[in-house]
């Protein structure tokens, strides 16, 4: 751009310094011919001011036709350039607005059997918390939170990841049914016999 800029001032300078050459030549010729006496007989040639002029004319049309060329190359190119631009713009966009790949989901158990499979490594456990699935050793793997410790199962296929449940010791009260569901016996008199 800075080069179509400095050729089109070099080409309008030139023509300036042409024009105003021509015109002072005239000027200075038509003074001095109405200072010399009409009895002169002696007169500068018209005939060299002509080819001088046309000379100067010829470069003048010269350097006009090849700033002239420059300027159509150099937009020329300013177009392939802009053609360029836009079909990177296009492909940018068409990869930005481009739907994302479909990712595969990778098929998870139902909550429900995982709970079952969790409840058969002890069935005296109670569970505390909702079931959530958490990143377990970078496996999405369900959590169940029961009473006496924490399973983890592999959403994708069930299996036990890690699994902390206590079992129950001699003496322990886990077997035993809470007490709101436990049946009142009678009571027996250690004395009565």
């Amino acid at each position: 751009m800075r080069m179509k800029l400095l050729v089109a001032a070099s080409a309008t300078v030139f023509i300036a310094v042409i024009i105003s050459a021509v015109v002072t030549q005239l000027t200075l010729t038509s003074a001095s011919a109405a200072i010399q006496p009409a009895f002169a007989t002696e007169q500068t040639p018209v005939p060299v001011v002509d080819e001088l002029a046309k000379q100067r004319e010829a470069t003048y049309q010269a350097r006009l036709a090849e700033a002239n060329q420059t300027i159509a190359q150099s937009q020329t190119e300013l177009e392939k350039a802009q053609a360029t631009a836009a079909a990177l713009a296009q492909q940018y966009n068409d990869v930005v607005t481009a739907p994302p790949a479909a990712t595969a989901i990778p098929a998870r158990i139902v909550p429900a059997a995982a709970l079952a499979i969790a409840q058969s490594l002890d069935p005296n456990v109670r569970l505390l918390q909702d079931v959530t699935i958490v990143p377990y050793q970078n496996v999405d793997a369900y959590e169940f939170v029961f009473d006496r410790g924490t399973v983890y199962l592999a959403a994708t296929n069930g299996d036990v990841l890690s699994n902390t449940i206590v079992p129950p010791t001699v003496g322990n009260e886990s077997n035993r049914p809470p007490r709101g569901e436990r049946r009142d016996r009678p009571r027996h008199n250690r004395n009565q016999p």
